[in-house]
C-alpha cells in the first residue's frame, strides 16, 4: 500500500473542510511545510484518462513560490469515487492496521483517516458490525527511531517488553540483536539473543528502547532472515504440548506456537529444546499446570530435581 497517497488523500479531506496554510497542514500530518507543499504539487501534476481525453481531477490554488504561511485551496473536491466490494475493504483494513502499528507515527494521522473513511462508508452500506476497532496506538515514535536505526547500523539494543503475568502485566528488559520486522498477523520485530537463538517481540508491546554496545554480522543477519523465511527456527526440537495459566500466552508470542483456550486454561504446542523448556517452566511456575509428553515431562522433573538438589 502507498503510504504517501493516503496521506495525500487525507490532505485533501482537511481541505475540503476549509483551506488551510502549508505550516498548518504539517503541524496536523506530520513532516515539514515543504513536504506538504511537495505533496500538493504532485496532487496538482495529476492526470486520470477520462471518456478519451485528459483532465485533473484536483484543483488547488496555492502559491508554488510561497513560504509556510502560503494558503491551500481546493477549489472543487476531486468527483471520481472507488467502489470496493466488502472482501476488498476487510483486506485494506487489515492492511492499514498493520501499517499503523508498524509505520512512521507521523503517517499514521493519515492512515487513521483513511481507516475512518473506509469504516464511514462500510457502515453506510451495512457492514458497521462486521468491522473490528481501530487499533490503539502503535509502536511510540522514540521506540520506532531505535529499532530503524538498530536495523540499519545492526546494532545491539535494549528494550523494555511488556508481558502479562499474575496480578497483571510487567516489563521485562531484554538485549537483542534485531534483524527484520514481520507484519504477518500482529507485527512482530525478529531478533536474536546472545546465543543467536531467534525470537519474537511484538511491537506494540515494546515500551522503551535503548542503543546499547554490541553488533551482528551481515552474514549472521542474512543467515537468520534465510532461517526465519524457510520458518525453521533455531530453537526448534522436541515437540510438546504445555496446559497454562492463561496469563501465559506470552510464551506463544515469543517463538513460533499455537494456542487455544480449554476448560479456562491455555494449551501451547510447541517445538523446543528441553533446556529451554525447563527455563520456561522456572519462568512459569504454577503457571504451568501440566506436560503432555510423558518423555519431555520426565525429563523436566528430573532436571528440577536435580536443580533443587543444588539449592537446598
Amino acid at each position: 500500500m502507498d503510504i504517501s497517497l493516503s496521506r495525500k488523500l487525507a490532505i485533501l479531506r482537511r481541505l475540503s473542510d476549509k483551506p488551510a496554510t502549508f505550516s498548518e497542514l504539517a503541524a496536523i500530518f506530520g513532516g515539514t511545510w515543504q513536504e506538504i507543499r511537495n505533496d500538493l504539487q504532485e496532487l496538482f501534476t495529476v492526470e486520470l484518462s477520462e471518456k478519451g481525453f485528459f483532465e485533473s481531477p484536483i484543483d488547488l490554488i496555492f502559491d508554488l513560490a510561497g513560504g509556510p504561511d502560503s494558503v491551500v485551496q481546493l477549489v472543487q473536491a476531486p468527483h471520481w469515487q472507488p467502489t470496493y466490494s466488502f472482501a476488498e475493504v476487510i483486506a485494506v483494513l487489515a492492511a492499514v492496521d498493520n501499517l499503523i502499528a508498524t509505520t512512521d507515527p507521523a503517517a499514521q494521522t493519515a492512515l487513521r483517516t483513511l481507516r475512518a473513511d473506509l469504516v464511514t462508508a462500510a457502515t453506510a452500506a451495512g457492514y458497521g458490525e462486521s468491522l473490528w476497532p481501530a487499533p490503539q496506538n502503535g509502536v511510540a515514535r522514540a521506540v520506532y527511531g531505535v529499532i530503524l536505526e538498530s536495523l540499519l547500523a545492526r546494532q545491539k539494543i535494549r528494550i523494555s517488553y511488556w508481558k502479562a503475568a499474575p496480578g497483571g502485566a510487567q516489563p521485562y528488559s531484554y538485549d537483542i540483536y534485531p534483524v527484520d520486522i514481520s507484519t504477518a498477523g500482529k507485527p512482530r520485530l525478529i531478533a536474536a539473543n546472545d546465543r543467536k537463538e531467534l525470537r519474537e517481540y511484538r511491537l506494540d508491546r515494546i515500551g522503551s528502547a535503548e542503543l546499547i554496545a554490541g553488533t551482528v554480522s551481515k552474514n549472521l543477519v542474512r543467515r537468520i532472515r534465510q532461517q526465519w523465511a524457510n520458518a525453521e527456527p533455531e530453537f526448534g526440537g522436541i515437540k510438546t504440548t504445555l496446559w497454562c495459566e492463561q496469563w501465559a500466552r506470552w510464551v506463544a508470542e515469543s517463538v513460533p506456537a499455537t494456542t487455544e483456550i480449554v476448560a479456562g486454561l491455555l494449551r501451547i504446542e510447541l517445538d523446543a529444546r528441553p533446556e529451554w523448556l525447563l527455563e520456561l517452566a522456572m519462568q512459569l511456575g504454577t503457571g504451568l499446570q501440566k506436560v503432555e509428553d510423558p518423555y519431555v515431562a520426565h525429563q523436566l522433573a528430573q532436571a528440577a530435581d536435580i536443580l533443587a538438589q543444588e539449592y537446598q
